[in-house]
Parts: C-alpha cells; sequence; structure tokens
C-alpha cells in the first residue's frame, strides 16, 4: 500500500506544478488522509508525477475547474476564478476527481451514468473536509440531490462506490430501493 510519505514526494517530483500549489495540495492530501487513511492513495500516487495545471477561459472550460482523465490535466478557468469561490474547496474537490481516477473512470461516474450524483457527492466530501467559505456552494442543486438520494441509500455506499470504482455497488443500492436504472 502506498503511504502519504511516497504520495507527497510523486507530489513535490512534479517540477510542472509551482510549488505553492504543491504546498496547498500537499495540505490537503494530508488532510485527505488524516481523514480517510483506509482509502488507497495509489492512483493519486500514479498520477501526481505527471499532473499538469493549467489556465483556461470560458471559451474551453465553462466551470471553475475541469480534470481531464485521459490526459491528466486540471484545467482552472481564470475567469471564473474571480467569482466567489473558496479555492481551498475547489482545490479539495479536484483532488478527490484525481484520487479517483483509476485509469478507466473517475469515482462511481460509469459511462456519465451518475455524473451529477457524482458531482453533488465529491461537494459533500469536499464541505466535511475542508467546508467552503463561498457565499454559494460550486454544484448546490448537485449536493442538495445527493442529500436526498442519501436518505434511500446509505452514504457509506456512496463512499465505497466512488473510491473503489464501484459503479455496480451503488446500481444495486439504488436497485434495491426501487430506482428504475
Amino acid at each position: 500500500m502506498v503511504t502519504v510519505e511516497q504520495v507527497i514526494e510523486s507530489l513535490h517530483g512534479n517540477r510542472q506544478i509551482d510549488d505553492s500549489v504543491k504546498n496547498n495540495l500537499e495540505e490537503l492530501i494530508v488532510l485527505f488522509h488524516n481523514d480517510y487513511p483506509n482509502v488507497s492513495l495509489e492512483n493519486l500516487n500514479r498520477l501526481l508525477p505527471s499532473l499538469k495545471i493549467e489556465k483556461s477561459n470560458r471559451f474551453s472550460n465553462q466551470n471553475i475547474f475541469k480534470y481531464n482523465i485521459g490526459t491528466n490535466i486540471l484545467e482552472f478557468n481564470v475567469e471564473r476564478m474571480e467569482e466567489d469561490y473558496d479555492m481551498k474547496h475547489i482545490l479539495m474537490v479536484a483532488l478527490l476527481n484525481i484520487i479517483g481516477n483509476n485509469g478507466a473512470q473517475i469515482g462511481f461516474n460509469s459511462n456519465n451514468k451518475f455524473e451529477a450524483l457524482q458531482a453533488g457527492y465529491l461537494e459533500i466530501l469536499a464541505n466535511h473536509l475542508v467546508g467552503n467559505e463561498a457565499e454559494e456552494s460550486y454544484l448546490e442543486a448537485e449536493m442538495i440531490s445527493t442529500n436526498l438520494i442519501c436518505t434511500m441509500v446509505n452514504p457509506d455506499i456512496l463512499f465505497r462506490a466512488y473510491f473503489t470504482n464501484d459503479a455496480n455497488l451503488l446500481a444495486s443500492a439504488l436497485i434495491e430501493e426501487g430506482v428504475t436504472i
């Protein structure tokens, strides 16, 4: 099993990321690991050495950030960054996307079937880890919907499904509750 120390070493070995960003990522990685020590850091350790962080604009990226699973590029829309977002929260959501990238999919979002549910789940998880000092949540509607779904499906199932990339675990729990997928 990969240790958090190995992950930090991989992060600092990446010459494409600015030192201040590395320090911010390191803080979030340690925070994540302290709260969830049993979650594998294999994906993160594999991806950090080649991670690229780029600036984009509204023409190439409508959202505040976009993580491309195939290229391992994390883009931040500099125009949206000027809006009232808690960038620590946004960076944690981005980091959770990288942790959940197994090379084939991110988390439980298999074939984009659970895209909104996963986005809401990551918002909730980031809120738990670092809070959100912004006036509004990044994806408030998705977060509210996910909270409603958590009244039907145990949140532990969402957690396991995300960090094991097992969409079937989530689908089975939803079908058991009478949801047609």
